[in-house]
């Protein structure tokens, strides 16, 4: 879809482009040729009437000349390139789901070959718990079902050379979200 839709912009952008140069060369030329009949019925009038002088003659030529000179030098044209591209480009996200969670600071069990952490409970038990995989750049998708909570939640991003320990969230490398106030 999205090519063909670049593809007919693009030949909508192009057969208006060779319509405007067509229509400003056709009225280029015929402006060029109603000075030239002019120019033309003058001296057939002057011939017939036999009536002009060697002036007159001069400035028939200083006008063929120039008119010949725009005929064969024509106006230049310069075709430009417009700010906003007429095609946006496209860009993939891929999204794996191959996370699979491989260490803990505390109290939590893999299950279901690591895509499952369970915590166990306790009022002060502190748990880390950190995925296999890293990332530097690129969007993710996770899913978190939470079943029981009897205290505090925090889900965060750390830095990998940040130690596994119980209370991460006070790492300057930490950033998520908690569901305290």
């Amino acid at each position: 879809m999205w090519e063909h839709d670049s593809i007919a912009k693009i030949k909508k952008v192009a057969e208006e482009t060779r319509n405007e140069l067509i229509q400003h060369t056709t009225g280029y030329l015929a402006h060029k040729k109603l000075e030239l009949d002019k120019l033309t019925n003058e001296l057939c009038l002057a011939r017939q009437n036999i009536d002009f002088i060697e002036s007159d003659v001069r400035e028939w030529m200083n006008k063929l000349n120039k008119m010949k000179a725009e005929i064969t030098n024509p106006v230049k044209i310069a075709v430009r390139e417009a700010g906003v591209p007429l095609v946006t480009k496209m860009h993939i996200d891929v999204f794996e789901s191959f996370d699979l969670f491989e260490r803990t600071s505390g109290k939590a069990v893999f299950e279901d070959n690591g895509k499952v952490a369970v915590v166990q409970d306790g009022l002060e038990n502190y748990v880390e718990v950190r995925g296999k995989s890293e990332y530097t750049t690129g969007k993710r998708i996770l899913s978190l079902k939470i079943e029981k909570l009897s205290g505090w939640i925090l889900f965060g991003i750390i830095s990998k050379l940040t130690p596994l320990q119980e209370h991460s969230y006070s790492s300057p490398s930490c950033y998520g979200w908690y569901n305290g106030d």
